[in-house]
């Protein structure tokens, strides 16, 4: 989702900056990015937070 990759790139305080390795993230070259609005699912709204 692109909350997480936004929190790999910004790595700020101690578990941040221990929980996401930039190496980790080097082997893929291609991401597609979703945002937490959902999409239909078999004529189903999304879920979301309430």
């Amino acid at each position: 989702m692109q909350t997480e990759i936004d929190a790999t790139r910004d790595r700020q305080g101690f578990i941040a900056h221990r929980r996401y390795r930039p190496d980790q993230w080097d082997e893929v070259t291609s991401w597609k990015f979703y945002a937490a609005n959902g999409e239909p699912w078999f004529g189903f709204e999304a879920v979301r937070d309430l």
